[in-house]
């Protein structure tokens, strides 16, 4: 069974190679420029894709089969009586002059020659047998599954004649180099494309001057350009700091490299972000004897990012505190640049009883302030020193910790026993103390009642006399 199989494949290979002979043979064909009188030339062609339609174009990376008819016009030939086939030569020295016999085992040796196309393999290349009514030899020659790799469309073989015994005849290999009118050649036009760019760092800060270096190339590997100017269109972030903004290169040979710098800076109120620095080469090339004008443009993206101004204040925290208290300290910060300072987080360390403790703040937008207070305690006599650290993302995506340390010392703590009252300690009269303030208190006091004893019997004295008028 698997045997049959693989009969019926190569059965199927060959009748559809079969076929494929047979359209190219019918098809129109295209006329080759016949170069007669003792020449090996090609009398027309034509081309058709893998399924036997003939195509009015190929572009590089198309595949394809082509059919090329050859006379060889060196010799007449001389038919044989009785018989449409091609006279045997003699071996005798005069067979030079007579035409090679061409036999249904094709004693015609092709090779395909590297350039255009790729080359098949050996069972790809067939010949077809036929007699041109002129009397010369005519054959065609069938390339199939060939592609078109681009460049000069120029298919190029060898042709030469060998014997029944596989010994070459006496007349020698002839090069043929056919024109193929259908390939169109897109690789002709040589293309400028930007192979590297840098502008000194990951990102660019506002205000700041930097470098812009370009690197591209010539992808023709046959045509120089020349008249290079390069020149940089900028976005309104960005100016020339010095120098222009075109450059002058020349003349750049085939796969040659196209360097340019331009000296750039960012302008201080531009937001933070990519821009876009347009980058345009202008050239002249020789294409199929022409002088021509090209442009090609290739786009840079530039990161801008604001200064970092992200500020922080003191630590507000108390200088004493008992051994086993409470106490809160708290840090301020502020964003003073202009643009959003991302994911703010803060925590606490350092050597009190409870370091690690985090907050997270968010984003803090530009121009505006906040603070994060931390409540801790501590156990230890002494100082005890500690750090809040605040971390953040700036623009450019960085991660940046600032660190704002603080110290408070620690003393023991006093305990009074509830059960007893605490007993004041005798304050003399004299001198300053409070004793002074509540003598004093106590004094005008008492002018205060002994002025307010007299002025009630003098009123009473005084209604006792105007009754006694009244009585009179």
């Amino acid at each position: 069974m698997r045997e049959r199989n693989i009969q019926n494949k190569l059965k199927s290979i060959v009748i559809s190679f079969l076929v494929t002979i047979m359209i190219l043979i019918s098809l129109p064909v295209n006329t080759a420029k016949a170069t007669s009188g003792g020449t090996l030339y090609v009398a027309n062609y034509v081309v058709v894709d893998l399924a036997g339609n003939e195509l009015t174009q190929i572009k590089p990376g198309d595949t394809c089969s082509i059919a090329v008819t050859l006379i060889d016009a060196r010799t007449p030939i001389a038919l044989a009586p009785e018989s449409s086939s091609l006279a045997i030569p003699s071996t005798s020295s005069s067979s030079a002059a007579t035409p090679p016999f061409i036999s249904s085992d094709s004693d015609v040796r092709i090779r395909l020659n590297p350039g255009a196309f790729t080359i098949p393999s050996v069972d790809h290349i067939k010949v077809q047998e036929r007699q041109d009514t002129s009397n010369y030899f005519s054959y065609t020659v069938v390339f199939n599954n060939i592609t078109y790799v681009g460049g000069t469309p120029t298919l190029s073989f060898d042709v030469t004649y060998v014997d029944s015994s596989n010994n070459p005849l006496a007349y020698p290999l002839v090069t043929i180099n056919q024109n193929i009118g259908q390939a169109v050649d897109t690789s002709v036009r040589p293309e400028v494309i930007l192979r590297s760019s840098s502008y000194g760092g990951s990102s660019v800060t506002a205000g700041q001057s930097f470098t812009l270096s370009t690197n591209a190339y010539n992808t023709s590997p046959s045509l120089s350009i020349e008249n290079v100017i390069v020149t940089v269109k900028l976005p309104d972030a960005l100016v020339v700091s010095s120098g222009s903004s075109s450059v002058s290169v020349g003349t750049i040979a085939p796969n040659g490299t196209i360097s340019a710098s331009f000296a750039l800076q960012v302008k201080p109120g531009a937001e933070s972000g990519s821009v876009p620095v347009t980058v345009e080469y202008t050239y002249y090339a020789m294409v199929h004897g022409k002088m021509e004008q090209f442009i090609s443009t290739q786009i840079i993206s530039v990161p801008v990012v604001q200064r970092d101004r992200f500020e922080i204040y003191d630590v507000e925290a108390p200088e004493v505190m008992m051994a086993g208290e409470e106490v809160y300290v708290s840090l301020g910060f502020a964003n003073k640049g202009k643009g959003i300072v991302y994911n703010v987080s803060a925590e606490i360390e350092g050597d009190m009883d409870n370091p690690g403790q985090r907050q997270f703040l968010g984003n803090i937008a530009a121009g505006s302030e906040n603070s994060v207070d931390f409540y801790i305690t501590a156990s230890e006599i002494g100082t005890m020193e500690g750090t809040i650290v605040l971390t953040y993302e700036n623009a450019s995506g960085e991660e940046i910790t600032v660190r704002a340390p603080f110290s408070i010392t620690v003393e023991e703590a006093s305990f009074i026993d509830p059960g007893f009252p605490p007993v004041m300690p005798e304050q003399p009269v004299q001198g300053g103390g409070i004793m002074k303030y509540v003598i004093g208190v106590v004094f005008v006091a008492g002018l205060g009642g002994g002025g307010f004893y007299f002025y009630k019997k003098k009123k009473a004295s005084d209604v006792e006399a105007e009754d006694e008028d009244e009585d009179f």
